[in-house]
């Protein structure tokens, strides 16, 4: 009977010790880091969303300089914001900070900045964003580390709207994509299912969904992309129940894809930046031909495109305005 009192009050004081820990914690919901002056700036913001702040030479410094009348916990973060001034040093300092953290998840979401993180930090909200890559602290080292791949980080603009996609080689920030970059390098991998295709002199839209990637990798990359397509707007006079006139919209279409992606791995090539994964892909498929090629890969494969667009005549028909 002694031992169950005795235990029954080892819980009761166990339970009471817990809630005065729990009361003196702060959870600390996201995280921005900038430099200023040559000194790192980490700005926390709570649960209650109170902006904690702290500087010095190093991110540990900084974190000791931050004032708080509660402990600090940053196991519950959701978002890192990092100033493009302190993405351009590197991230391998902030990437060591959260790895010998043994409260921190790493599972949270990286984005970079043109502005002040600081100013960004209150105004995001993790619901209220669609990502363009998925990028958390996790993957982005395991692309650091992965052979033939650069990494990528969501861009987040001082609306705090996710806008841009930022290039990297190793940790540091290099450059940003524009935005029709972007939706195309996401269609190439997978991470968007669907494009709009405008032709050159604007007279016909068109748009692919349901597309499907396969890479392939002989000496040549290749990347078959099939999606069925309509036509959203045109002002030339094509009969879309005729075979041939169906073709030849077709063949607009692929060669002005073409000409837009073609685009996006020549200015790849002459960065030197392989965010595609072009690389990885054929050291994973083919290491004993990666292995011979690996030093600046880039310039030693050609890329092509080969492209299925499958133009719905049912979905099309009657849609030029010039056809009656």
């Amino acid at each position: 009977m002694k031992k169950i009192i005795f235990l029954f009050l080892t819980l009761l004081l166990t339970g009471c010790y817990s809630y005065h820990e729990l009361s003196n914690i702060s959870l600390v919901k996201g995280i921005s880091i900038d430099i200023e002056d040559d000194n790192y700036v980490l700005n926390y913001v709570t649960n209650d969303n109170k902006i904690l702040e702290g500087k010095g030479k190093s991110i540990a410094e900084a974190v000791k300089n931050i004032a708080s009348e509660k402990n600090l916990y940053i196991g519950h973060i959701t978002t890192c914001i990092i100033g493009e001034n302190a993405a351009k040093k590197g991230l391998n300092k902030i990437i060591d900070f959260f790895l010998r953290s043994p409260s921190s998840k790493k599972t949270f979401e990286l984005m970079i900045t043109k502005d002040k993180a600081k100013d960004i930090l209150n105004k995001h909200s993790p619901n209220n964003n669609s990502y363009l890559v998925d990028r958390t602290l996790l993957s982005f080292i395991k692309d650091i580390k992965d052979e033939g791949i650069e990494p990528t980080i969501n861009g987040i603009n001082k609306e705090a709207k996710i806008d841009n996609i930022a290039l990297f080689k190793d940790d540091k920030f290099i450059k940003w994509k524009n935005d029709e970059i972007n939706e195309l390098a996401l269609l190439l991998n997978q991470s968007k299912y669907e494009t709009n295709i405008i032709t050159k002199n604007g007279n016909i839209s068109f748009k692919m969904n349901d597309i499907k990637i396969k890479k392939s990798f002989n000496d040549t990359f290749t990347y078959e992309i099939v999606g069925k397509t309509t036509i959203d707007e045109m002002t030339s006079n094509y009969d879309l129940t005729n075979s041939e006139d169906i073709k030849s919209l077709e063949k607009i279409l692929i060669d002005s894809l073409k000409t837009k992606l073609d685009k996006i791995i020549y200015d790849l090539k002459k960065d030197n930046l392989d965010y595609l994964g072009i690389g990885n892909y054929i050291y994973k498929n083919n290491y004993n031909k990666w292995l011979k090629i690996k030093d600046n890969y880039l310039s030693k494969i050609d890329v092509k495109f080969e492209i299925k667009p499958n133009l719905l005549k049912e979905e099309n028909r009657n849609k030029g305005i010039n056809n009656e």
